[in-house]
């Protein structure tokens, strides 16, 4: 069988992180509407840490870590590559 020739022409990356609600960790301060996050304390924000995720578990019976995926950032000097296969 012959092989094939695969071209990469563009690649995206994208940041992946998880909450962890387990321990004591300080998440900073955060808005609902619209949603937004800030390191620091401002105005219409609100200071969570993982207790208050931990109080909702209690209390409602459900709510687990999660997970965050950016949006996709396309790398702007990407050389194109290829390379060939055997299958």
């Amino acid at each position: 069988m012959g092989g094939h020739t695969i071209v990469i022409q563009k690649v995206k990356v994208f940041v992946w992180d998880s909450f962890n609600f387990d321990g004591k960790y300080d998440l900073h301060y955060w808005k609902c509407n619209p949603e937004s996050f800030s390191f620091n304390e401002d105005d219409g924000y609100s200071n969570v840490e993982n207790k208050d995720f931990q109080n909702f578990r209690k209390k409602y019976g459900y709510g687990n870590d999660f997970m965050v995926l950016s949006h996709p950032y396309e790398v702007e000097y990407f050389k194109i590559m290829s390379y060939d296969t055997e299958l």
